[in-house]
């Protein structure tokens, strides 16, 4: 049984998207990330400018991560679209980057559609596994 805690809150989150279902979209998105979700989430492609993008790969970024700008520069490199989202402008992607690493703000974080994710890959792991995307070797 979860602590009386998790349970207070989880009835304030049913509330609260039952009788107010403007902030219903706002709170799924604090909510742990599942599988393939990110696909269906409007965010702005940093690339493109364009919101409601979707594309197979989803980057967690920051604007001062050495890491991050390394993994660009192979996405770039591979010519590999992606989608990035930089979790200091976007307080909902920071809560489910936190949710999906046990708490901490690990960048780059990368989605796959395969439902795989990389977190703060080298570049010969990143270029491995998009080596394995299209050949389909997932």
């Amino acid at each position: 049984m979860p602590p009386s805690h998790c349970l207070h809150h989880c009835a304030i989150l049913f509330i609260v998207m039952y009788d107010f279902p403007a902030y219903a979209a706002e709170i799924r998105k604090m909510l742990p990330v599942r599988r393939g979700d990110y696909l269906m989430s409007a965010v702005k492609d940093e690339q493109t400018g364009q919101e409601g993008a979707a594309r197979p790969i989803l980057m967690y970024t920051t604007s001062w991560c050495g890491d991050c700008r390394r993994a660009k520069k192979v996405f770039e490199a591979l010519g590999v679209s992606y989608t990035e989202v930089n979790i200091d402008a976007e307080p909902f992607a920071a809560a489910r980057v936190m949710s999906m690493n046990h708490g901490m703000r690990s960048v780059p974080t990368i989605l796959f559609a395969d439902g795989s994710m990389l977190v703060e890959p080298s570049s010969r792991e990143l270029e491995v596994k998009l080596a394995s995307l299209s050949t389909g070797q997932s």
